[in-house]
């Protein structure tokens, strides 16, 4: 299992790249991986995944209240994330959503260019592994064998659709208003 991560780069022009470079404050480029955060997080919440589409159902045999209980007995941390409700996906005990996290680089491309790296990826192994689940078409049985199931890509910003277009707005938004540039960042996904 390799490590589950997007790079998110964001190049911007000259005159950008030298206020970026001297805010000298990482703070605000912090503040931008969290924002990249916040988006995939509350995309989830809705129920859509990277390609602007709804999130399938669970399996029929799937019992929400019965792996709640379970979590529970296991003795399962909870956290701000977590839901009761049936039609949640992805949120049982929040723990997977709490553990996406981001880093931020700042790089000059030469004279006119400059580029900011938004690493965002799941921290802590189980986590990671439990990611790489649902991302996957094949569900692991207990005692063996593997069984088909829906994939749910939800990890990274919105690639296509609705989603990738208000997830990149709201990116050169945070930029404007947080530099007071009115330039448009050309936003790649990697």
């Amino acid at each position: 299992m390799g490590k589950i991560a997007q790079n998110i780069e964001l190049t911007i022009n000259k005159e950008l790249g030298a206020r970026v470079a001297a805010l000298g404050r990482p703070s605000q480029l912090r503040a931008l991986g969290e924002l990249i955060v916040g988006l995939i997080i509350k995309r989830t919440q809705a129920g859509y995944d990277i390609y602007s589409r709804s999130f399938g159902g669970y399996n029929r045999s799937y019992d929400k209240k019965y792996a709640y209980r379970y979590a529970r007995k296991k003795g399962e941390t909870f956290t701000k994330y977590a839901s009761k409700s049936k039609s949640d996906k992805l949120q049982l005990t929040g723990q997977l959503l709490s553990s996406i996290k981001s880093k931020v680089k700042f790089q000059q491309l030469g004279k006119n260019k400059s580029r900011i790296v938004v690493t965002i990826y799941i921290s802590g192994r189980e986590e990671q592994e439990k990611a790489e689940g649902l991302m996957s078409t094949t569900g692991y049985k207990r005692g063996g064998g593997t069984y088909s199931k829906k994939s749910w890509d939800f990890f990274g910003l919105a690639v296509s659709g609705t989603y990738s277009e208000k997830e990149q707005k709201r990116i050169n938004k945070f930029i404007s208003n947080r530099l007071r540039e009115r330039t448009i960042a050309d936003i790649q996904v990697k």
